[in-house]
């Protein structure tokens, strides 16, 4: 298993253009690392034969150097729904990946074979960018700090500034 970057700035993500998941990961990392950049490279989730289509996706997606990390996600449905995250290419293709790959793949209770094969699995999409971006966060928070010269060695009691979006495009 891949280690997770501590503050990855540029991921990438898998999923369909339309559905509520990149919607999600939109609007979490953008609420907590505005400056992350997301790279979205539009893959089918369902139907007949799209697990060679995200194979193919997460094959060209993981050998790129200049991402950090790949996030594959489809939000929920019945196990027919996502069948195609249990398909041995979509497996192999995790396996054979350079850069990290987090799944978030279903509800929580859904587990495929993905997400065996994957470096971190996400209980939810909602959850992964959440996660990755809180350490970013952390240290945006004390930046002003050491910018500003104090060595009080205190937190701020809240954020500063608000939330931009993120730099949006696709892979």
């Amino acid at each position: 298993k891949k280690e997770l970057p501590r503050f990855p700035w540029r991921i990438g993500v898998l999923t369909s253009k339309t559905g509520a998941v990149l919607h999600d990961i939109y609007k979490i990392a953008g609420e907590r690392n505005p400056y992350a950049e997301i790279i979205l490279h539009p893959i089918p989730v369902q139907g007949d034969g799209v697990d060679t289509a995200i194979a193919k996706a997460i094959g060209e997606m993981g050998r790129r150097r200049d991402l950090d990390v790949l996030i594959v996600g489809r939000g929920g449905g019945s196990m027919e729904d996502l069948w195609c995250f249990n398909s041995s290419a979509v497996v192999k293709a995790i396996y054979h990946a350079s850069v990290p790959v987090i799944t978030a793949i279903g509800h929580e209770t859904d587990t495929t074979l993905a997400d065996y094969a994957a470096d971190v699995r996400a209980a939810t999409p909602t959850t992964r960018p959440r996660w990755l971006s809180l350490t970013s966060a952390k240290r945006k928070w004390t930046w002003p700090h050491w910018r500003n010269g104090l060595t009080n060695g205190s937190w701020p009691a809240s954020k500063t500034g608000s939330a931009g979006s993120n730099r949006r495009r696709a892979g």
